[in-house]
Order: structure tokens, then C-alpha cells, then sequence
């Protein structure tokens, strides 16, 4: 049976809490190396329980057994959430997870601190910059909730080697943080490069998990939403079905802002010239810390822009060119999907310009090769599956008959 053995280290400088899943005789996987989160500048008592590495891990504890023995105390609602995660992920993905039984060694009953205040996840992007500055603000009046902190994590956009680049990152969001009056906590960690996760499943779960960690200093935790709730993409690890059971007794996880396409945040934010100075969303180009201007996040996010009204805004540097749009990288069906939401938003909204005739080209482009790749795919099942011309023939035939020219 899989062990998670848990240890806490704090000094006026740092805490770091750390967790090993040891394999133990009989095991059939590799053990992990210690996995780690450090909050920096930060003291923090070692916590009641530990729900933040629970969920964090538990796609890999999915993975590795059939029971886990959990050396540590994990809240009432937390292991109730862990439970429903699990019957989530294994209907997503039965393939890749399986269901587990947690046996932590004891469950409380931890009473929450409604006075304390809320924690923003932000890395320098649209769904984090929306979700703080909605809240940290004051927007929803009564109902916003009370953001006065946000974290940035070390590790996950930002590999941990490349010190000198995060910390550029950091500098670039100073201005942004002095504007609204709101502090910027850091911690770091090695979830996302030792944890043997898949990044598009777990994101959302390592985010809670260092989320978790100022659980003695704020009550919950904002992720801020990445697709909105009448475009959802699953199976994906961040969404409003599985963030909220990220949650414990004592911590909650907020899933905000799926009200709001990508789009329509930025039509909220496009007037505050140190946001459009502050933005960082690219993950592909060779400095972290800058946006490239040229992937697919920074074309799409420029297409963003453009569609409510901002064209060559200062967080990219160099100027927008028609073929930046021909040339991009439609390498997901959530890339299709976050591309056809700028194009109909922009049909909506009346918008007549080069640039949205040349993006619907290119989504037409690839609705056709799609289906290409589609009919080849079923033909090749065909053939191998009959040696029957006749039945070959009769399926091509009908292939056929479905296609219209209109598309």
C-alpha cells in the first residue's frame, strides 16, 4: 500500500512543507521524489491538516494503487470532496485513473474562520488579473469577496531553473499591486516537474494545493475561471465542476469568473493602462517573464484585444500583422474553441475588419482538416476491420452522401 508522509520546516524566512509518496514492499510503481511547497517570507505554524497536498497529488495517487495510507490528519470535507474528485476523473479519463481508497490517520472536524480573508491565484494572465481586480476592488460590492492578498507560484508557468526570469516576472507585476494596494505573496515548488501529473488534468488541483498552504492566514483561495460556463472543455483541470472540490473545512476553493468569456474580461479590464502594461500570458517563447508577441496565446490574446478595440497594446512588443493569424497554431480542440469565441463575439458585436475575415478563414481551414483526417481515420478502420470491397465501397458511398458543399 502507497504511504504520503508529510514534514513541515519554518524559519523567518520561509516555510516549506514537503511530501513523499513511498512505495512500500509490494508496490508496483516508482516511489516519488519529495515533493515541496515554499511559501517565501513567510512563518506559517505547521498546518492542522494537510487537504492542500492531498489534492494536489491525488491524480497521481489515482495512478499508483487501489489504497493509500495518508500518514496525517485530512478534514472531514476534504476527504468527502477527495471521494466525489475521484468518481469525477474516473468517469473523464477510466483509462488513465482508477478510484482509491484514502485511509489518512485520523479525519477532523476543523471549524472555519469566516473573518479571515481571501487569497488570489495570479500569474500575470487575463483569468487571474480579472478575478483579483473584480474582488480586490470592491466590484460586486457585498458580494465581492475579500481579496487582499494574491499568490504567484514559482514552478509551474515559470520553471523553477530559471530564477532571474521569475523574478523579472515579479517586478513587471509590481506596478499593478502598488495601483490597487494589494500585497503579492510567492511560494515555489516542484509539483508540476516531480509529481509525474498530467499538466492539463492536475493544474488546477496543484494550484489548490499551494493555495491550501496560508490556510492559517486566509479562509479560501480564488482560481480564476478559464473557460466560461456555455463554453466548457472537459476533460480539463481547471473548471467549475472540480475546483470547487478542491475545498476543505477550513479553506475554500473559489471557481470565478465563468460568467465571462476571455473576451469580455478583457472588454472590463481594457481601460486600465497598467493592466494592458502588466498582462502576461505567453508560456512558449524563451523569456518567461515577456510575452513573445508570436505563439498561439499571444496571437489569440492579441485577437482578444482587437475585438474590443485595443490594437497593439504595450504588453507585446512589435506590431500586429495579418499573418500572425495564418500562421497560428491550432494544436488543441480548446484553442478551436477560445479562437471561435473571439469570432463570434466580434460578429455580435457588429465588428467589419480584415482581421476577423482572415481568422474565419483560418478556423475554416481547420474545421476542413479535421474532417479530412476524420474520413481518413474511418476509412483506414474500415479496410482493416473487412476484407470486403463491396463493404468498403458501400461506406465510402455513404461518407459521400453526408458531405454538403456548404461545408
Amino acid at each position: 500500500m502507497p504511504r504520503l508522509i508529510f514534514e513541515h520546516h519554518s524559519d523567518a524566512l520561509r516555510t516549506r512543507r514537503s511530501c513523499v509518496l513511498e512505495r512500500l514492499p509490494g508496490d508496483h510503481f516508482t516511489a516519488t521524489e519529495p515533493i515541496w511547497i515554499e511559501v517565501v517570507g513567510l512563518s506559517i505554524s505547521e498546518p492542522v491538516v494537510w487537504d492542500g497536498f492531498l489534492f494536489a497529488l491525488l491524480l497521481r495517487l489515482m495512478q499508483v494503487g487501489t489504497k493509500v495510507r495518508i500518514d496525517g490528519a485530512i478534514s472531514r470535507q476534504a476527504l468527502r470532496n477527495a471521494i466525489e474528485l475521484q468518481d469525477v476523473w474516473s468517469l473523464w479519463c477510466p483509462d488513465r485513473y482508477r478510484r482509491v481508497a484514502l485511509e489518512p490517520a485520523s479525519v477532523v472536524d476543523v471549524c472555519p474562520d469566516s473573518g479571515k480573508p481571501i487569497i488570489c491565484a495570479f500569474s500575470g494572465g487575463v483569468d487571474g488579473m480579472f478575478s483579483l481586480l473584480r474582488h480586490g476592488l470592491g466590484s460586486l460590492g457585498e458580494a465581492s469577496l475579500r481579496v487582499r492578498s494574491a499568490l504567484m507560484v514559482h514552478g509551474f508557468d515559470v520553471p523553477l531553473s530559471q530564477t532571474r526570469s521569475f523574478d523579472l516576472l515579479v517586478r513587471r507585476c509590481g506596478p499593478l499591486f502598488s495601483q490597487i494596494g494589494i500585497p503579492l505573496h510567492v511560494a515555489r515548488t516542484n509539483l508540476r516537474s516531480s509529481s509525474r501529473q498530467h499538466w492539463g488534468h492536475s493544474f488546477g488541483a496543484q494550484l489548490a494545493g499551494c493555495l491550501h498552504q496560508f490556510g492559517s492566514v486566509f479562509s479560501g483561495g480564488i482560481i480564476g475561471s478559464s473557460e466560461p460556463y456555455d463554453d466548457q472543455f472537459f476533460p480539463w483541470g481547471s473548471n467549475p465542476i472540480t475546483d470547487r472540490l478542491l475545498s476543505g473545512d477550513d479553506f475554500d476553493i473559489f471557481h470565478d469568473g465563468a460568467g465571462f468569456s476571455r473576451t469580455s474580461k478583457l472588454e472590463c479590464l481594457k481601460d486600465d493602462e497598467t493592466v494592458l502594461r502588466t498582462l502576461k500570458v505567453c508560456w512558449a517563447g524563451p523569456h518567461p517573464e515577456e510575452n513573445c508577441g508570436i505563439c498561439e496565446k499571444c496571437v489569440r490574446t492579441r485577437l482578444n484585444l482587437l475585438a474590443v478595440g485595443v490594437s497593439n497594446p504595450p504588453c507585446f512588443s512589435g506590431t500586429f500583422t495579418l499573418d500572425m493569424i495564418g500562421k497560428i497554431c491550432i494544436s488543441h480542440p480548446l484553442h478551436y474553441n477560445e479562437l471561435l469565441s473571439i469570432f463570434n463575439y466580434s460578429c455580435r458585436h457588429g465588428i467589419k475588419a480584415q482581421w476577423l475575415d482572415v481568422l474565419g478563414a483560418r478556423l475554416a481551414r481547420y474545421r476542413r482538416n479535421i474532417r479530412i483526417r476524420r474520413f481518413g481515420a474511418g476509412l483506414r478502420r474500415c479496410v482493416e476491420e473487412t476484407n470486403s470491397i463491396r463493404r468498403v465501397r458501400r461506406w465510402l458511398k455513404r461518407k459521400f452522401q453526408g458531405l454538403h458543399p456548404s461545408t
